[in-house]
This record gives structure tokens, sequence and C-alpha cells, in this order.
């Protein structure tokens, strides 16, 4: 009946109602006294309280002015620890989330109940590892808990993830470190049972506990080696597919920030390199450097230092004998930059998702895009743009706030240029207009007017006849497979189609073209094969002078991505900007830009 009288509902600034039987008048009326303020109380009677704290039996005495106004401070505790509080002086014990268990010590302290400061400080030092460190996410530097305590909470979190490293990888340096100090005889099955109870708390606290736990990595030397340590062991050794889920959840890459997160992966890179010896494939681990969860700057840093200790092992590897630099590659020049190719590519899709996440992120992945030195480092940073140009273009991701005209324009040509040999990431464009480059004779800007055919009329030949560039089949029902002199003649057999530059007026398959390219590509931008210019006595010669690059794209192409150049000049992009850049590349005296 007594706890049925005190007031419901949650409370969110810490206050006491205490509404008790005064003993000086002998009855059952009222006589209040609140702890706190706020919204929201706790009822209890004072007698209760004055029973078992002579701090408020003090206070709720004549001689203060709490016994008149009905208010005593309960300091910045909340009403859950209040309330928890109340109960254990009603009950003798109470129910309290781990995290909550500071802050209850911190108001019984406060005001000198002793019996529960006692019943705190025994269960505190009964707590496993991974509650310990629950207790934690409730602390930070500012707590006035005993230092002894927390010096004893801090210490089994500690000893906790040693004895975990010391069962993963027994012979490592970093085991031997970890054995120095005390540690829990454990098995590595409680060493990855271990790992599922820390995720299960990582995933589970809120954003200001997780933001108390990572304090303490950075505030606590030993903590953070023993965690650092643990961390690079489990993601080495790790076998079972739902263990590795755990290990790359972003919130085990969120506690550990990005300063030790670039530690860990230099730990794990120093101690077996990129590259298992066995298998020649990539450490399962190194998904987790480009996982996600890392910001822009923390993981272009993690890239950069897998470029250098990947460059240091290759170089060892030609200085012992072990590997042979390639032969193209000039006497004593360094390694070409690089990790291995599954590598690279996860890396450029990952620094797309990175940029994407904030304008800072953004406005870094443009700087190092236009900074040459930079781009010839690192390879990822160019894939990475072309990986966005095609998510781009496919209306997957938009133009990120950030980005200048400069970066959009680029992010444009990037979207539609056309794929070079080897390029799984760049896609053909259907052309409304292509540019012919070389020789005057053949030079200029055709137009399309069908499926396969470009036409560049007299008035762009300088008032000669107009042009057309075409695609023909070679092979099949109907078609009609010229041997053009000068041409290989294997070349001419196995071609199934040959685009070629004509007169208007000639006729598409029987006359002999200006020039004529065998390849059977749907789109003259997409075309391998060289060029063959006709000279004369009807002979053709290699052309490498002549290319065809896209002009134009088709009405349809842009409108995909016209919605998102709005989108991104809404969110504060500038279009004049844009216009300028553009203008500026498609000026004759521009054109290297």
């Amino acid at each position: 009946r007594l706890l049925d009288d005190r007031a419901s509902g949650a409370a969110s600034a810490g206050i006491v109602e205490v509404r008790g039987i005064d003993a000086d008048e002998g009855d059952a009326a009222a006589a209040g006294r609140t702890l706190g303020a706020g919204a929201a109380a706790v009822r209890a009677h004072r007698s209760v309280l004055a029973a078992a704290s002579s701090v408020l039996q003090t206070r709720f005495s004549g001689q203060f002015a709490d016994a008149q106004s009905g208010r005593i401070g309960a300091g910045s505790a909340e009403c859950a620890t209040v309330r928890a509080l109340v109960d254990f002086l009603y009950l003798g014990r109470c129910t309290v989330a781990l995290d909550a268990l500071a802050p209850l010590w911190m108001l019984a302290d406060y005001w000198g109940v002793a019996c529960l400061t006692e019943a705190v400080e025994k269960l505190w030092g009964d707590l496993g590892v991974v509650r310990s460190l629950h207790v934690l996410s409730g602390l930070d530097a500012e707590s006035t808990v005993p230092e002894q305590w927390l010096r004893t909470v801090l210490g089994v979190v500690t000893s906790g993830f040693g004895s975990a490293v010391i069962v993963l990888q027994p012979n490592s340096q970093a085991a031997a470190a970890a054995a120095s100090g005390p540690v829990y005889s454990i098995t590595r099955d409680d060493a990855w049972r271990f790992l599922r109870d820390l995720h299960r708390l990582l995933t589970e606290v809120s954003p200001q506990a997780m933001a108390r736990l990572r304090n303490w990595l950075l505030s606590d030397a030993s903590l953070g080696a023993a965690v650092e340590a643990f961390v690079a062991a489990a993601l080495r050794e790790a076998s079972s597919q739902e263990d590795i889920r755990r290990l790359h959840a972003r919130e085990f890459r969120e506690w550990l920030g990005p300063t030790m997160a670039v530690r860990v992966v230099e730990r794990l890179a120093a101690a077996g390199g990129l590259v298992e010896e066995e298998t020649g494939t990539v450490w399962p681990w190194l998904s987790w450097t480009c996982g996600g969860g890392l910001s822009f700057a923390a993981l272009w840093d993690v890239y950069l230092l897998l470029l250098d200790l990947e460059a240091q092992r290759t170089a060892a590897a030609w200085e012992s004998g072990q590997a042979q630099p390639p032969p193209w590659l000039p006497a004593g020049a360094p390694p070409p930059p690089g990790l291995p190719e599954e590598l690279e590519r996860r890396f450029a899709f990952a620094l797309v998702s990175a940029a994407l996440q904030s304008e800072e992120g953004a406005r870094q992945w443009e700087e190092l895009y236009f900074d040459p030195p930079m781009a010839a480092r690192a390879p990822a940073l160019g894939r990475s743009w072309r990986v966005m140009a095609r998510l781009f273009r496919r209306q997957k991701v938009p133009i990120p706030p950030g980005f200048s005209g400069r970066a959009v324009q680029r992010l444009l040509l990037e979207a539609f240029a056309a794929p070079e040999p080897g390029d799984d990431l760049r896609e053909a464009t259907q052309s409304a207009a292509v540019r012919v480059r070389g020789p005057p004779v053949v030079a200029g800007v055709y137009e399309r007017t069908g499926p396969c055919a470009f036409v560049r009329k007299g008035a762009a030949a300088g008032g000669g006849a107009g042009l057309v560039l075409r695609r023909t089949p070679r092979v099949g029902q109907d078609a009609i497979g010229l041997a053009w002199r000068g041409v290989p003649p294997k070349a001419l057999r196995e071609a199934v189609a040959e685009w070629k530059i004509q007169r208007e007026c000639d006729d598409a398959e029987v006359d002999t073209p200006l020039a004529v390219a065998l390849d059977e590509a749907a789109e003259p931008t997409m075309l391998k094969a060289s060029w063959w210019i006709c000279g004369r006595g009807g002979t053709f010669k290699p052309a490498a002078a002549v290319s065809v690059d896209l002009e134009a794209v088709s009405p349809a192409e842009a409108a995909s991505c016209a919605g998102s150049v709005l989108a991104w000049a809404q969110a504060g992009g500038s279009l004049k900007d844009l216009e300028g850049v553009a203008a500026a590349a498609a000026a004759p005296q521009s054109s290297a830009a």
C-alpha cells in the first residue's frame, strides 16, 4: 500500500516527491517533501528516507528550509535512479540497468545511504567483463565514483580482453603482453562467446553510452591496447560466418574510432601482409578495412597505409629474389602503386560510400581526385569516380551536395565516357552526335540519323561533300564483305562488322570508304579496333590519329541525369559555376580540359 501511494509515470529530471506521515501530528496528513525538480516525481515517506539517511534526516529537520519547502535536490540523478533508490529502501532490493549502476551509487553516496553504497560495491566486484563494460558506459571522467572501484572495473575489462587474446593467438606478442597482467582461465569457445556478448552490448547501448565507451578507450591506455589487440586477433582468427559478421558490424568500428581502427589494420598487416601465401588470396580480415563505418578521412588513411605496406612488401620480395619486377618496369624503379585487384575494387566502392556520408567527405574526395600526384599514387581514387559515375548514371546515388561545378562536370564526363580496355565500370552511351578526330578529310561532328548511322553535312566539311559514318555487317544473309586493299586478310576474314566513313552519295556496301575500322561495336565511341584510312591508289594504311569521341548524348540519356543536377543545385550547388566550367572545357583553347 505504501508503494502504491507513490506517483506513477516516468520522470526525466530526477525528482522524488515525499508524502509521509508526520510523526509530530500522529496522523496520515500529508507533509509533502520533494527531492529534485522536474515534471515527474517519485513519492516516498519521509520517515523511510530519514531512517536510511542521516543526511536526509537532518535536511528534514526544522532548522533547514527543506523541511518547509518540501523539495530536496537530487543533484543530476535521473528519476529512474531515484526510483531505484526508494525501491531499495522499502524492499531491500532494486533492479537497475547496468549502465545505471554507477549513477545509483553516486546518488546513494550523495544522500549518505550507506546500505545501498555497500550493496552496489559488492555487486560491482562480482560483475563479469561485458557487464563491467556496460557499467563503464554509464560513467565518464567527471563521475564521482571512488577511484578504487573505477580501477577495479577497468581492470576486470582489460583482463578480459587480454585473456581472450591469449587463447586466440597464444604465440603473438600481444598475448605475451597480456600475460604480464592478471588474466582469466578461459577457452577459445569462451573467447568467441565473449565476442558475441560484446557485439550484443555494442548494438544495444545508446549513442551517449557508445561515446562514453569510446572515451574510455582513449583515456585508459591499458584498456585501449587490450581492445586493439583483441579486435586484431579476432579478425585474424575468425572462421565462423556469424563471428565475422559481428566483427564487421558498424558498431565495432564506431566504438574503436578512426585512430584505433588504423592501428588495428597496421597491426594485422605487419603481422602477416595482405596476401595469404598458401592460397595467394587476400586475407579475409581486409574486407573489414573497407566494410563501412569509417569516415572518409579515416578510410583514406587506412588505404594509404595499406598502399605503403604493400609497396614495402613488394620491394622486399624483389630484393630477396622471391619475386621479379615486371619486364616493362625500368631497372631500379620502385614497385608500381596499387593493392591486389580485389582489394582495389573494394576500396573504390568504400570511398564512394564514405564520400556520400557527409559534405566534408565529398569535398575531401574532390580535392584528392584533382590532385595529380595523389591520383597517380592511389589507383582506387580514379576507380572510385568511375564507380560513382556508373551509380549516378543509373540514378542509384545523388550528386554529393559538397561537390563544386568542376566536380559535377567531371562526374558527367565520367558517366558518359567510353569504356577503356579492361574497364568493367563504364557502360556504352547512346550518342546523339560524335566527333571524329583525325585528318581534315574525315574530321568533324557527325549527327545521328539512324540506329547505326551518323552524318556530317557538307557545310561542316567546309563546303565539301557530306560524309556519313555508318556500321555495316560483313557476315550474314545478304551481307557483302569486301577486301580492302592494304588491310590484313586475316582481319578481314574474322571481322563480323565494320564502321566506315563514306561520302553521303556512295553505296553503303560496295563503294570504297575514306576510312574503315573492323569492329562490331554497336556505338562508334566503343570501337576497340584501329582505323585504316584510304590513300593513293585505294590502298589503306593504319591511321592511329583517327578516333571517335562522344560529342552529345541522346535526350533520353541526358534526362536521366538532369534531375540529379537540378537536385544538386537546389541543395546549394551553383549552376552558373557548372556552366562556366563546361564552357571553358568546350572552348578550342581549352581542349586539354
